[in-house]
């Protein structure tokens, strides 16, 4: 339901900002993007972690994991 999920991320996320973000890479055999980050959360710890896109057939991106 996209609305629990919304309100999960919501809660999860609240307050966290934005530290870096780094430079993507191509990895995988489904050709994936990998975009690293850093959030500083609310609490003052820190989460890294990979973006995962997919290029979507129109153009766009496809966000399919890293959250």
């Amino acid at each position: 339901d996209p609305i629990v999920l919304s309100a999960m991320y919501r809660d999860d996320y609240h307050g966290a900002v934005i530290v870096s973000v780094g430079h993507s890479f191509i990895s995988g055999n489904e050709g994936n993007t990998y975009v690293p980050y850093i959030l500083q959360m609310r609490d003052g710890s820190e989460k890294r972690h990979n973006l995962v896109l997919q290029q979507a057939p129109g153009g766009g991106w496809i966000v399919v994991g890293g959250l």
